[in-house]
């Protein structure tokens, strides 16, 4: 991310300091959450090796209600800190349009004249909202997925040290991916809002200017004109949404050639005897619980590169 992009998004985040008693305790909460699912992956170990393998009856009794609270307290945690970031995000959006419109109030006549109306419109309504997903979303996707994947990171390394380093591997083409889409959605978002903004432009000047249009009978050429501008419309939102569907399936398959090497090679382990099953599959399940996070974040990175593009303009 560039210096100024990086100056424009704590910008943004200025409007989260008059909350931020709600958001410590929603990053408090974040953090627990990342906790209990380092904790759920590790009791894969336990639940195997001491329930299955070494019969012993008392884990037996403990581990199941130990899974179940632990299973409630991450959902109770979960809708609380959603709740948190939801009520700042959206007293932050009012208040971003708020500041937009009074903003505009004091803009001379020269201004409107200049402007379009249907592109102002857009700015405050269409281009804000998408400040929302890029501040709040953002802000708890970071802190709840950074936690989770150092927390899973944790339990993978100090399960099999070895198998740890060969997932590791795919982490720089996996980041690489993720920067290119994260460029590439963008330019197109800042595309999609300049295509929202010729879309109100269009309906704008038909519904106020009706009667020259009813009086030189350009009915026809009004419509062309609009469904022109929607159809640009369509096939930058039609761009944006491959680009956004590519970068899900990539990731998995970079995902599945990574599992492929790690059961291969840990499989070879269990067989030889040098690990258990537990120490193995509970490595596997941190793993595979890894993918959320790291999704999480590359979302995230797709967010903040729409965002930036709405608060440019």
């Amino acid at each position: 991310m560039k210096k100024a992009d990086i100056r424009l998004y704590l910008r943004l985040l200025d409007y989260v300091r008059p909350y931020w008693r709600r958001f410590l305790v929603a990053a408090v909460a974040m953090l627990l959450v990342s906790g209990i699912t380092a904790l759920l992956a590790y009791l894969v170990k336990p639940f195997l090796d001491d329930v299955f393998f070494d019969k012993n009856l008392n884990m037996l009794f403990i581990l199941p209600p130990l899974l179940v609270a632990l299973y409630a307290a991450q959902g109770g945690l979960s809708f609380f800190h959603v709740y948190q970031m939801h009520y700042i995000g959206l007293r932050l959006i009012t208040l971003m349009r708020d500041e937009l419109f009074r903003h505009l109030q004091r803009q001379p006549h020269a201004f409107f004249d200049r402007e379009a109306t249907g592109v102002l419109m857009s700015r405050v309504v269409y281009d804000v909202l998408l400040l929302q997903d890029s501040v709040t979303k953002v802000v708890t996707s970071f802190f709840k997925d950074s936690f989770t994947l150092v927390g899973l990171t944790a339990v993978i390394f100090y399960q099999d040290w070895q198998l740890a380093i060969i997932a590791i591997l795919i982490f720089p083409p996996a980041a690489y991916i993720i920067v290119r889409f994260g460029q590439r959605l963008r330019r197109l978002a800042k595309e999609s809002q300049q295509s929202v903004a010729q879309l109100n432009l269009r309906l704008q000047e038909n519904f106020t200017g009706q009667r020259i249009v009813k009086a030189f009978a350009r009915e026809d050429f009004e419509a062309e004109r609009f469904a022109a501008a929607n159809e640009q419309f369509r096939r930058v939102q039609m761009k944006l949404r491959i680009t956004r569907g590519l970068s899900s399936p990539i990731m998995e398959l970079l995902g599945a050639l990574g599992m492929a090497v790690i059961i291969f090679y840990g499989g070879y382990h269990v067989i030889q005897g040098t690990t258990t099953p537990g120490t193995f599959f509970s490595f596997l399940a941190a793993l595979l619980m890894l993918y959320a996070p790291i999704r999480g974040l590359s979302n995230a990175q797709n967010s903040i590169q729409e965002g930036l593009a709405a608060a440019q303009r």
